[in-house]
């Protein structure tokens, strides 16, 4: 057991954790059990992996939100959820004073669907959806929506 502070801390670290179930791991002779080492570390990479989708997701709602809101200074108003997300790339007709395109290309969501778009309507704003891992509305953990009214 440490003391931090003249408290006791009976927490491990992380690397103390991972250096005593490595060498748990090893046999006689010194080698590592594949398996093992595997079923150690792949929970963590995909665990990693799949945050780093939600924030790619996050952050190209961002941009998509950004190109709206560019396009509607230069128009004064946004697309329609008819025109849709395609008017920052193609200007809708007539769309005066569109000075695009605001995107050079619509991204697709990290799990290769597109993004949803839902046009203001009466007083509320646009909302810029992503359905996450299952693509369908609902869900949780990856399967999560995100949103850009999040």
């Amino acid at each position: 057991m440490t003391t931090v502070g003249g408290a006791a801390d009976d927490r491990n670290s992380g690397a103390e954790v991972a250096s005593t179930a490595i060498i748990a791991f090893l046999d006689d002779d010194a080698r590592a059990h594949p398996g093992w080492l595997a079923a150690l570390v792949a929970p963590n990479f995909f665990r990693e992996g799949a945050k780093a989708r939600v924030k790619t997701a996050k952050l190209q709602i961002a941009n998509i939100s950004t190109a709206l809101d560019a396009m509607a200074l230069d128009t004064g108003r946004y697309p329609t959820a008819q025109e849709g997300l395609r008017a920052l790339i193609e200007a809708p007709s007539g769309m005066e004073r569109w000075d695009g395109p605001y995107l050079k290309k619509l991204p697709k969501d990290p799990w290769s669907n597109d993004y949803v778009y839902r046009g203001p309507q009466g007083s509320s704003s646009y909302e810029i959806l992503c359905y996450g891992a299952d693509g369908s509305p609902g869900g949780d953990g990856d399967n999560a929506d995100l949103s850009n009214l999040d």
